[in-house]
């Protein structure tokens, strides 16, 4: 599954990825590379737990924990800015 990175709280190395079905996937990333805004991530973004994923814009694979699936708005914002 594709998603876009819409949010990101690089202190606590969380982004919030909008999924193709329209919902938010909270990713912890527990690698050295961190995506930027707006790049398109590629992978299991709708399992939760440890996985890989990749940054579609430059092709760099990196290791995550996702801590949330199928979240709203105000929940991403609430995971990754409080």
């Amino acid at each position: 599954m594709k998603g876009i990175v819409e949010f990101a709280n690089a202190k606590k190395g969380f982004v919030a990825v909008m999924t193709e079905n329209h919902e938010y996937s909270i990713v912890e990333i527990v690698d050295f590379y961190f995506p930027e805004l707006g790049v398109t991530l590629y992978g299991e973004l709708e399992s939760l737990g440890g996985g890989r994923l990749k940054c579609l814009n430059d092709g760099v694979e990196f290791d995550v924990f996702i801590q949330d699936i199928h979240s709203g708005l105000n929940n991403a914002k609430r995971m990754l800015f409080s």
